[in-house]
């Protein structure tokens, strides 16, 4: 197809821009349709949705994506004919998401400067003809012309793995092909099974499991569907995929998995690894790499939409910044020094001057919490589970690059919710909890910062097991253990490679994604918390700054330097009395309203020369998390707002969250009130 004309290629920002805006509300929709799929109203949304993007997609020139949304125009109108409860099946719905994922990656490929073609698939049309068929017959549910099977088709219909309507590896995620390239790529070859237990079978999860072991013994296993979980625990009906890796040919593939009682069929069809569509899955961003700019900066971080009475104020602004200047300099010609009328005016501009800048940086949260829905839908699709997510405060506004990187450490907590916490409807019931689980994810501003909680009301962490983990993998001596606190010991999933799960699933086990979350929202500036409760669910908590760009903090000078202490770290600023140190296990503690907290020098934590000869000082009380100090410096300088300048990637100091210019020309460090408590 032909590239737009050089009058529109202008025009591909607003393009992907409004693109992207459509696409999270079909993402919401369709999460919300699947639930209530007879709901006029949001079908013809979702209709006027697709709609509109298929018309911005044709004024643009990419045809193939006009294709592809024209024919899910098709299944909503179909849908909205009436068919609704009876054609809106699983299988439909993981076709229109799949269809939603293959238009992310096109819109994804035009922020490139590409111009899409075919339709995702790694063949032209194939998405376009099952959402055609799905229209035209109601297909992807059972019914006259064959058998659901995995792949969400019939059997020996386009819809099938077989039938090449999707690729036969369609279901694995970016982490999991990354893997199956590279294992092409030192020699082996990748094939999809399908496999084919009888259905008069009474040990079809056995079986599943025989065949897994089976197909281990010829290859490697990279990924199944359903998941390795649903089949040994007889979540499917009697036909699986597994997609393997071996140096095995075709046929010895075959005789392995036929070779175990009661397998019925089992086709092995080789694949070429770039054949392959979007898992449902994967986040939109995996899809498809955003292109990066000569600043580590991706194509979403380019442009920012900006209420138009925030630019009307900071006009405003500067127009009253450029008066005084004005009258600043007219006093100057005349040899004459500023009255403290237009001093003060000049401060008071200035700081409402910043705080306008600062709210055209903020974004609403609900840029990343529109991509959760989707999420838990699939999550719990492919682990057999029921769960509803409800999200609140998704208007909360935070600095834009915080909002672009905090969505990964949130979904490693979300995927650990449903896979970890979340328990298997049957097991709710049992121990009288609904069969639906539920996750929770709130934000909402507090001071200078944004606290976002995600809640679950699963089986919570256990402690015990952890303390038990924590000894058999030498974290721990059994002593340490034995003292250990909870809190000591929920410190300890936060480890790399700590994990207290049972078997490694699709989803998590590997002991990778909450070290992970932990170091990406600790590089944003925040903190990370978890608690718990056995049987009742547990509660993660992250608390972001508002903005990365300027903090206000607290000037300390200490052996004649001047540092800055993070203010919303500050709990107090106290005058040490000798009297009131004591010394516990061979540290100096400081008697702080009714208890005991450390005593630290700050000369001391730094390196520098103690002066033994003073016998009092001033203490700054600091709080991180749970943790108190009292940090002792020589002289508190004042409060001050201070732009944050980060050190380059060859100077990272512990302790040292980045530098500030002072009014006075000096460098000052910030200091990590975490490493110093």
């Amino acid at each position: 197809m032909t590239s737009p004309t050089p009058e529109l290629a202008q025009l591909v920002g607003q393009f992907v821009d409004e693109a992207r805006e459509y696409l999270q509300s079909l993402d919401r929709g369709l999460v919300q349709l699947e639930s209530a799929p007879a709901d006029a109203e949001l079908l013809q949304e979702l209709f006027r949705v697709v709609h509109s993007l298929k018309g911005m997609a044709g004024t643009m020139g990419y045809q193939a994506m006009v294709d592809l949304a024209h024919a899910m125009e098709s299944v909503f109108d179909r849908l909205r004919s009436g068919a609704g409860e009876e054609t809106a099946s699983p299988e439909l719905f993981d076709l229109l998401f799949e269809a939603a994922g293959a238009l992310e990656a096109m819109v994804e490929r035009v922020s490139q400067g590409e111009v899409p073609e075919g339709d995702g698939l790694g063949q032209p049309g194939g998405l376009v003809e099952a959402l055609r068929a799905a229209a035209a017959a109601g297909a992807s549910s059972e019914g006259q012309s064959g058998r659901a099977v995995p792949g969400g088709g019939r059997e020996g219909s386009a819809g099938s793995p077989n039938g090449k309507a999707r690729p036969p590896l369609w279901f694995l995620d970016a982490q999991e092909m990354t893997a199956l390239r590279q294992a092409v790529a030192s020699g082996a070859r990748a094939y999809a099974v399908e496999v084919a237990i009888d259905p008069t079978s009474a040990f079809k999860g056995p079986r599943a499991y025989a065949v897994l072991k089976a197909l281990e013994t010829v290859g490697q296993i990279v990924g199944t569907w359903p998941s390795r979980e649903a089949l040994e625990q007889e979540r499917f009906e009697d036909r699986f995929v597994v997609a393997l890796v071996s140096d095995q040919p075709p046929q010895a593939v075959q005789t392995a998995a036929l070779n175990v009682v009661e397998v019925r069929s089992a086709d092995v069809t080789p694949v070429d690894v770039e054949d392959r569509a979007p898992s449902s899955g994967e986040a939109a961003p995996k899809a498809v790499p955003s292109r990066r700019d000569t600043s580590g900066r991706g194509v979403a971080d380019a442009t920012v939409r900006v209420e138009t009475s925030r630019l009307d104020a900071l006009v405003d602004l500067v127009g009253e910044l450029v008066i005084t200047s004005n009258q600043i300099q007219d006093r100057h010609q005349r040899r004459l020094m500023p009255d403290d009328g237009q001093i003060a005016k000049l401060g008071r501009v200035t700081s409402e001057l910043q705080s306008a800048v600062m709210r055209l940086r903020m974004v609403p949260l609900r840029q990343v919490f529109t991509r959760f829905p989707r999420a838990v839908r699939d999550l719990a699709r492919r682990s057999g589970k029921q769960v509803r997510l409800v999200i609140q405060g998704e208007e909360t506004e935070l600095d834009r690059h915080i909002v672009n990187e905090i969505g990964e450490p949130l979904l490693h907590l979300i995927r650990n919710a449903v896979d970890h916490g979340i328990e298997p409807p049957e097991e709710r019931e049992r121990v009288g909890k609904p069969r639906t689980g539920l996750v929770k994810l709130s934000a909402r501003h507090e001071g200078s910062h944004v606290v976002i909680e995600l809640e679950d009301d699963g089986r919570g962490i256990d402690v015990e097991r952890i303390r038990r983990k924590a000894v058999e993998r030498g974290r721990l001596s059994a002593e340490e253990a034995e003292h250990a606190t909870a809190e000591r010991l929920l410190q300890l999933i936060f480890e790399p490679g700590f994990s207290t799960a049972e078997r490694v699933t699709e989803v998590s086990g590997r002991g990778v994604g909450m070290d992970a979350a932990k170091a990406a929202v600790e590089a944003l500036g925040g903190r990370l918390a978890v608690h718990t409760r056995a049987g009742r669910g547990t509660l993660c908590i992250v608390r972001l700054p508002l903005t990365l760009a300027i903090i206000q903090a607290l000037l300390v000078e200490t052996d004649g330097q001047i540092f800055a202490l993070p203010a919303e770290a500050i709990q107090s600023i106290e005058r040490v009395d000798p009297s009131g140190i004591e010394t516990v296990h061979g540290r100096r503690v400081l008697r702080y309203r009714d208890g005991i907290i450390p005593l630290v020098s700050l000369k001391v934590r730094l390196g520098f020369a103690v002066d033994e000869a003073r016998t009092d000082s001033l203490a700054v009380v600091i709080a991180t998390g749970r943790r108190q100090a009292a940090i002792a410096v020589d002289r508190v300088v004042g409060l001050q707002d201070l732009v944050i300048r980060t050190l380059s990637s060859y100077l990272k100091v512990p302790g040292v969250a980045g530098a500030a210019i002072l009014g006075s020309g000096r460098i000052a460090l910030i200091l990590d009130p975490s490493w110093l408590a």
